[in-house]
């Protein structure tokens, strides 16, 4: 099991992939270039995280547990440096993305995974901007 994931972008779906990746136990570095917007990640987390244990379905412990697995960070570097699985997960523009995986391929460790959040666009438009298109998903 991946038990170091990097997340990049803080949107809603970043945000959210890293939430329930630190629920299960995985330490999670969330970057993105806009500390604002990682803030408000952070902040939508966390009330997301409240509201479910004012439901009962989550420990207050468990909920603090998670909040504290995931890093905030706007380097990239520092964000892939001990990564096992790289989840891109920025807005639908493909020369950002084919950007972000040309630097993720230089940054992330040589067994890194580097994964897509993308709705519309295809993996192997994503992964021909890497030397490693067999660990792109």
């Amino acid at each position: 099991m991946t038990t170091r994931l990097a997340v990049v972008g803080a949107g809603s779906m970043g945000a959210q992939i890293a939430q329930q990746a630190a629920l299960h136990g995985i330490d999670v570095a969330l970057q993105d270039t806009d500390e604002a917007q990682l803030r408000k990640a952070r902040d939508s987390n966390q009330g997301h995280l409240a509201r479910r244990v004012d439901k009962g379905r989550l420990s207050s412990s468990d909920a603090q547990a998670a909040l504290d697995r995931v890093r905030l960070t706007t380097d990239l570097h520092e964000a892939v440096a001990e990564a096992e699985l790289v989840i891109e997960a920025v807005f639908e523009d493909l020369a950002v993305k084919r950007s972000i995986f040309g630097e993720l391929d230089t940054l992330a460790p040589a067994g890194a995974v580097l994964a897509s959040n993308s709705s519309t666009i295809g993996i192997s438009k994503l992964a021909d901007a890497t030397r490693r298109p067999a660990s792109c998903l």
